[in-house]
């Protein structure tokens, strides 16, 4: 198959893609007002609703898509909708004022999709200051699912919503879709958010803009929430996702995005370890424009997995221009006109002039006629017609032989001195040349070509952009794990996004531009992963541009490949970027990225750990997609521990090369990262503290873990930190683990069961150690001493209740308790007897207890503690 053949088969197979208002009465007045407050705006009406009985009456006329239109609603206390079946606000086009009321107890489990407090919110509506509490699970079909608007075309500003929120596909906490157009602004949501695809802690998807939202809200963490049943699955799914076995397009707040995400920040964790694909702090799945966003949540997944973005997908432009068979036509109809001027020309010439010019025009109604059957082509093209088009092509340049075999005859047969004629001929052989030379070169407007213009980003671009973003969360996946995106590809086949823009009419020549930026962007956060492709910035940079972004996160598995400090494999553009961290990998291991291609005015300090194909700049360099004047130039490294080199153990002078500490300093922009180094605390989404210290101190004083009631906190990982020559950031984050309910002690009876038992609130690691007490010192008469034990308990909280054994041989209608309290002094308890234990209460400084026989008058009666 030659190489034109291939450009126009896939020329084809992307064509195959691209073709492929009513009266009501309230119990409150009806008034009117400006809200909101706009210069000469007209005043509209305002309904008050001051009962449940006025909001349900308010729910019900909601039912005629033009009541609410042109009308201010404004609730006046709180609505209670527990034990109330409510199926949902139908639809709304006014403006609903929430008047920072709440509405609680809100339960929504009907079966159907657009499900919510409303179910659609027209483009004219407006939705403010209203916080709602409760729990959105419908069942079936469950699309567009949100805790306050199913579909969303309007405004949602200022409002709340708190509890859980679950479907199939498009869930969000306020809205499961934002359509083009809509707004999501000053929005804060917490509880719990599932779903199988497009999920998100504010919106499921997002055409429209979401700005200045908060997440704290957990989205998709528990491993049933991760898995998908057979009857979830719809054509829609099987069509619009890439995988109808795996939940996708999952992001802390939203899950899809071919809007705008602004100045958003997540707080909830995102994600289930090892499951679940396009996972991200702020957007699973995103083609628009992500900018001044935060993450401070742990994000997990299993393959394309970001801090901010898991997968994003590249803009598309495709230039249609004048291709070889439109230029064949109008030059073969341009010789056809020749032609005819030549008969008009030859007169009553003798008959084989004449006979050869009817030759000559046979042939080009034959050319004539093989070009309109090429032409319909193009309407409806199909792999299968791809060879009767070369022999089409192949029947037009015969004819072009024969015309110019008959032009000879015609030079030999017609008399030198009838120059009109002359002339005629020589403009029918330039033409014919000329139409020669569109035939020998056809490669060159028949197919195309597709070139990456992401380095050629300017301020107008603002689709597939992640600008300006921060991440601090835990990065955890097993492929295409990223500190700010997981992946820049595209979606698969199944996946045809409307993102691609056309210029000009359909022909068989076009020249494709993608582009896709991650722009100024930093990682605090570590970043593993199980496999391979693990990137301080990006994971898998397939194509695009990651320009001006910071790494101070450490990159950690030491059987993955593919590890780099900005790219874990690059085939990209990575320009003006800068890392801190230690870097530890397999094979293919860089400070820069552990396989790339461009480079340019980076720097990094690194400390490389890998068995081959490592270097501080890059592992392994690949050729560049693009042709690049000078793919690798003007890269420096600080080497921390042994001298990697630059590129596989080589350095090159100015293009990758180490600096002594000075010199590299020297060379830094103003941006300095490596003479100092940032210690963050994180606790409860929270920064407890964050210490800024020169490059290679100590840290002097750790902060104490927030205390969160009934559990246990520890900064996670101390024991792996060196805190007395700190040379990289550090973000260290609080481990709570909840209170044990019940300790037991470590001596056990010969059954291997433990002889005591605590009930209580007990801190991690608490012990309950006990031992036997040989004999009872000072037994009243008619007692006898039966079993005992001195005991102490470490790293408890408090102590509800004790169970002791008791001995096999031991009378319990005789058994009388006694404890020892802090003063020494032994005392009788009142207990009850479960099972095979004794259970009685403990007060402060117990640290003894006796169990004995004695005579019946001699038995303290025993009683329900």
């Amino acid at each position: 198959m030659n190489k034109t053949f291939c450009k126009f088969l896939c020329l084809l197979l992307c064509f195959c893609i691209l073709l492929c208002h009513m009266p009501v009465c309230l119990a409150t007045e009806e008034n009117t007002e400006d809200l909101p407050a706009e210069e000469n705006a007209p005043q509209m009406p305002v309904i008050e609703i001051a009962s449940l009985e006025d909001f349900l009456l308010f729910a019900e006329n909601c039912r005629m898509d033009s009541y609410s239109r042109d009308t201010i609603f404004r609730l006046t206390t709180d609505i209670d909708l527990n034990n109330i079946e409510f199926d949902g606000i139908p639809i709304f086009g006014g403006i609903f004022d929430g008047n920072s009321h709440v509405i609680l107890g809100l339960k929504i489990s009907t079966a159907g999709s657009s499900k919510g407090l409303f179910r659609y919110l027209e483009s004219t509506a407006i939705i403010q200051d209203l916080n709602v509490k409760g729990d959105i699970l419908p069942v079936g079909s469950r699309s567009d699912v949100g805790g306050i608007v199913g579909i969303n075309a309007g405004v949602i500003q200022n409002c709340t919503f708190s509890g859980s929120v679950a479907g199939s596909e498009n869930v969000g906490a306020i809205t499961g879709t934002n359509l083009p157009g809509a707004t999501i602004e000053d929005c804060a949501v917490e509880g719990t958010v599932s779903g199988k695809h497009f999920v998100g802690g504010i919106v499921g998807w997002n055409a429209g803009l979401v700005v200045s939202c908060t997440n704290r809200a957990n989205v998709n963490t528990t491993a049933q929430q991760n898995q998908i049943d057979i009857s979830d699955i719809t054509l829609g799914i099987l069509t619009d996702t890439e995988s109808s076995t795996a939940t996708t397009d999952i992001g802390g707040i939203a899950g899809h995005s071919a809007g705008i995400l602004r100045e958003c920040i997540n707080y909830g964790s995102v994600g289930y370890k090892h499951m679940g694909y396009n996972v991200g702090g702020i957007v699973g799945l995103q083609s628009g424009y992500v900018v001044d966003c935060q993450n401070l949540g742990a994000i997990s997944g299993r393959k394309e997995v970001g801090g901010i973005v898991g997968q994003q997908e590249p803009e598309v432009k495709l230039q249609y221009t004048t291709d070889t068979i439109q230029i064949l036509k109008s030059q073969f109809a341009v010789l056809s006109e020749q032609i005819k001027q030549l008969r008009v020309n030859a007169g009553s010439n003798a008959s084989d002039i004449k006979n050869l010019i009817n030759q000559i025009e046979k042939h080009i109604t034959k050319v004539e006629k093989k070009l309109d059957y090429l032409e319909t082509v193009l309407e409806n093209p199909r792999i299968e017609d791809l060879e009767s088009c070369w022999e089409a092509l192949e029947a037009i340049r015969d004819s072009l032989s024969a015309m110019e075999s008959a032009m000879r005859k015609l030079w030999n047969a017609v008399d030198e001195s009838i120059t009109d004629l002359e002339r005629d001929l020589a403009v029918v052989e330039g033409q014919l040349l000329a139409i020669e030379s569109t035939l020998n070169n056809a490669e060159d407007n028949l197919g195309g070509d597709v070139f990456d213009v992401s380095d050629q980003d300017t301020l107008e671009d603002l689709t597939s952009k992640v600008e300006n973003c921060r991440n601090y969360g835990a990065i955890l996946g097993d492929l295409n794990a990223g500190g700010i995106v997981g992946v820049i590809s595209f979606e698969n086949d199944l996946d045809p996004e409307e993102d691609i823009t056309v210029v000009g009419e359909t022909t068989l020549n076009v020249i494709g531009a993608i582009r896709s930026v991650i722009l100024g962007c930093a990682n605090y956060g570590s970043v593993s992963a199980k496999n391979s492709r693990i990137g301080g910035i990006v994971g898998w940079l397939s194509m695009g541009l990651a320009k001006d972004c910071v790494n101070t996160g450490a990159l950690c598995n030491e059987t993955a490949d593919y590890v780099g400090g900005i790219a874990g494999d690059s085939s990209g553009f990575i320009r003006a970027c800068m890392a801190k961290c230690a870097v530890s990998g397999d094979m293919y291991v860089g400070g820069i990225a552990g396989r790339g291609s461009v480079a340019s005015d980076c720097y990094v300090m690194v400390q490389i750990l890998g068995t081959e194909r490592i270097g501080a700049i890059f592992g392994l360099v690949q050729q560049p997609q693009s042709q690049v004047e000078e793919p690798v130039t003007r890269n420096f490294y600080l080497n921390i521990g042994t001298d990697p080199g630059a590129i596989d153990g080589i350095s090159y002078d100015g293009k990758a090369q180490g600096l002594p500490m000075d010199a590299f300093m020297q060379l830094q922009p103003e941006e300095n990262i490596f003479e100092t180094v940032s210690i963050t605390f994180i606790a409860n989404d929270n920064i407890v503290l964050q210490v800024m210290l020169t490059a290679g101190s100590s840290l002097a004083e750790i902060p104490e873990v927030p205390i969160v009631a009934g559990t246990t906190g520890v900064w996670a990982g101390m024991d792996e930190i060196d805190l007395s020559h700190i040379l990289f950031d550090l973000t260290i984050y609080a481990e709570y683990t909840a209170y044990s309910s019940v300790i037991e002690s470590d001596l056990k009876d010969a059954n291997n069961r433990p002889v005591l038992l605590m009930q209580g609130d007990f801190a991690n690691g608490a012990v309950l150690y006990a031992s036997s007490l040989e004999m009872f010192p000072a037994l009243q008469q008619g007692q006898t001493f039966s079993a005992g034990w001195a005991f102490t308990v470490e790293n408890y909280v408090q102590i509800y209740a004790c169970r002791a054994l008791l001995p096999q041989a031991l009378d319990t209608e005789r058994l009388v308790l006694l404890v020892r309290d802090a003063q020494g002094n032994w005392k009788e308890r009142a207990y009850r007897i479960e099972d095979s234990y004794v259970v009685f209460s403990l007060s402060a400084g117990d640290d003894a207890i006796a169990l004995v026989e004695a005579e019946a008058d001699g038995i303290l009666t025993p009683e329900v503690l």
